[in-house]
């Protein structure tokens, strides 16, 4: 596997992802409304707090999938077996939570929406996590934006219909069931009754990804079903849109993990070094959240407002706050991964439940004080304690990691560059519509891409290294 052009194969394709998803959001959120709107993002919530068993287990096949001469039709056929299991006990389960649900999310047929996005994204992930085990994160990346790029038409279709956020969360069913079958086709593996040995294999590992996974999980939507149980959907309408803008400073990190933890989970079986890949990864992970952060810093209001309306306006003061967790997650997140790449999942486990129960009082008492500010205060402070641990065990356990090599000095440099001029440019400039906005980002992005340029040369390094390898699988000839 050719790491950089993986890497840059898969930022491609979360990118034109993104795009078509934060698109549709925007549409979304200006025609159903804050309560609507938070609702259908309850629901979503209470379903990714019920998918960690069946994520958590498709944790330990990806980890074993990728694992030298592994039986991966096994590996294939322990998560057929916890998935249909799950979703025959959830199913029964939640039939009688109906009107609660109901009540909550103020939403129709929550139950329907939600053991139909249950059970089409519960077969995708799986599969999507084996293309990424077995050297492909670049296509499992692409066959994702795929789904992004059916979901938001579908979603778009029905909700113009009227069908409303139900609309929302069957257009994402619907998009998600096409891929399911797109990620079997390129698989090329058939799930086999696994034998004992092989249960007992991804069990090992399993054991602590189900619990890391759902204190994980619970630990990420705490905040929007704290809110939405104190103050109610309008509240979780402002949160996800503050959230929303901030999503693009995933889009490096997320390209690396993906190629990243299989990487380190094979040099680990063949018992060889990983402080370089680990250096690499937290170096330049951030190299869009960074930026975010500034910008939101400069002209949250205008972002807010501009992007998503006035109803929505109460977001800005929450747009700061949410792009420095990114931040923070974003590191923490890969030395989480190198952890359990590294075969130790019980220390990311046990380090993410102190991080939750911390975010639960604090968060609590915050909200209950300040309003939705305090559930971003909460977050942040949990997760720099997060940060803080997971660094020093990453340090102890793996030699020749550095948690703060050069190039991400030269990106915060970078970023407060950015934050002076779009300052500067702010004070005299108004922001009244979208093509004031889009200039004033974009200049804040092209001075921060020539300054980042300019003062790092293995940024430059790797761009030319990324360019030739573009070149060379297209034009092999050359």
């Amino acid at each position: 596997m050719n790491f950089s052009l993986e890497v840059a194969k898969s930022f491609v394709g979360t990118v034109v992802q993104a795009v078509f998803g934060l698109a549709g959001i925007i549409v979304f959120a200006r025609i159903l409304g804050p309560v609507e709107f938070g609702g259908f993002y309850l629901l979503l919530s209470i379903t990714q707090i019920i998918d960690p068993p069946f994520k958590g287990w498709s944790t330990a096949v990806k980890k074993r999938f990728s694992e030298y001469e592994s039986n991966r039709s096994e590996i294939f056929g322990s998560q057929v077996i916890i998935n249909v299991t799950g979703l025959v006990v959830i199913g029964l389960g939640a039939i009688i939570l109906e009107s609660y649900l109901a009540s909550y999310t103020g939403l129709d047929h929550a139950l329907l929406l939600l053991l139909v996005i249950l059970a089409t994204v519960t077969s995708f992930e799986p599969l999507q996590q084996m293309l990424d085990a077995s050297g492909r994160p670049a296509l499992s990346t692409w066959i994702d934006t795929v789904r992004s790029i059916l979901t938001t038409p579908l979603q778009l279709g029905l909700v113009l219909l009227g069908f409303g956020a139900v609309g929302m969360g069957l257009g994402l069913a619907g998009a998600t069931a096409i891929t399911v079958l797109v990620c079997y086709r390129y698989l090329g593996v058939r799930p086999a009754l696994p034998s004992r040995e092989t249960l007992e294999s991804v069990w090992g590992f399993a054991r602590y990804s189900f619990v890391h996974e759902l204190v994980g999980t619970a630990y990420d939507r705490y905040d929007v079903l704290l809110l939405g149980a104190l103050l109610g959907q309008a509240a979780v309408a402002d949160y996800e849109v503050a959230l929303k803008l901030t999503l693009p400073a995933t889009f490096i990190s997320s390209a690396i993990t993906g190629a990243l933890v299989p990487r380190i989970s094979n040099l680990n079986s063949r018992g060889e070094s990983v402080g370089d890949d680990v250096t690499n990864s937290l170096a330049f992970a951030p190299l869009l959240a960074i930026p975010i952060f500034f910008g939101a810093f400069a002209i949250p209001h205008a972002l807010v407002v501009t992007v998503f309306g006035s109803p929505y306006r109460d977001a800005a003061v929450l747009l700061v706050g949410l792009a420095l967790v990114r931040i923070i997650h974003i590191q923490g997140s890969h030395l989480s991964n190198v952890l359990q790449g590294v075969d130790r999942p019980d220390l990311p486990l046990r380090i993410s439940i102190i991080a939750f129960a911390l975010n639960i009082v604090v968060g609590y008492v915050l909200v209950k004080q300040i309003g939705a500010l305090g559930a971003v205060i909460g977050t942040v402070v949990a997760a720099g304690l997060r940060y803080v641990i997971l660094a020093y065990l990453t340090r102890t356990l793996i030699d020749g990691v550095r948690l703060f090599p050069r190039p991400l000095i030269e990106q915060i440099a970078a970023g407060f560059v950015m934050f002076l001029t779009v300052e500067a440019i702010h004070s005299i400039l108004s922001i009244q519509s979208w093509s004031d906005l889009l200039l004033l980002v974009g200049t804040g992005a092209a001075v921060y891409g020539v300054t980042l340029l300019a003062i790092s040369t293995q940024l430059r390094h790797i761009v030319r290294e990324v360019i030739e390898d573009v070149v060379t699988a297209t034009h092999p000839s050359l």
